[in-house]
């Protein structure tokens, strides 16, 4: 689960990017050290694990470490810092007048308030903008998105199962404009028989 913060972005007369409106994104995650080990990592080193159950005191503490401080580097001068922060009705949410939170809501001259969107509106909590994206979603896309899963797929058996790795850069776009964007990739089958010890029947 992540925490995603955005705001209406702001353009000069210009049409220059005055403020681009993303906050920030902040997966709900621990980082603890591995029990044993394995090929991917030894024991004792650090290793990411989601929350798998999201509390009050998760969203607390995400807010305040992380959102509000964001937001006062983020926050360009000129614009007020008077700001509403709004959230849906999920129960770990806060409520508006959440002590820890206003204390550092506060700071530097900021007036940082928390609101709640209004109850079980579809509208508020983005349904018809999902359904709408999701519509809108293209199958050019879909296609593109599932070559880069393939590559990401390659180069984890490259690694052996690690994900030490960059997400290739395809030039998906130009390639399918020339019409030379391919269905499927595949990975020379000689490393395969080097690296994974298969053998062909042929």
């Amino acid at each position: 689960m992540f925490m995603c913060a955005v705001t209406k972005a702001i353009f000069t007369t210009d049409g220059d990017v005055f403020l681009d409106g993303k906050i920030g994104i902040c997966p709900f995650i621990t980082q603890e050290p591995a029990k044993r080990s394995s090929k991917n990592k030894k024991r004792g080193e650090l290793e990411t694990k989601p929350i798998q159950s999201i509390m009050k005191e998760h969203i607390r503490a995400m807010l305040i470490t992380n959102v509000l401080p964001t937001i006062r580097a983020k926050w360009t001068e000129g614009l007020s810092k008077h700001i509403y922060i709004q959230q849906d009705n999920a129960k770990p949410h806060i409520a508006h007048n959440d002590r820890e939170f206003l204390e550092e809501a506060m700071k530097d001259g900021f007036d940082i308030q928390l609101v709640q969107q209004p109850s079980n509106s579809p509208n508020m909590n983005l349904l018809r903008a999902v359904n709408n994206a999701f519509e809108n979603l293209s199958p050019q896309c879909l296609k593109f998105v599932f070559i880069t899963l393939q590559a990401c797929i390659i180069e984890v058996m490259k690694r052996q199962g690690g994900f030490d790795y960059q997400i290739p850069h395809m030039n998906k776009t130009k390639a399918a404009r020339e019409g030379t964007l391919p269905n499927y990739l595949s990975i020379d089958k000689h490393w395969l028989l080097i690296h994974f010890n298969i053998y062909s029947q042929n």
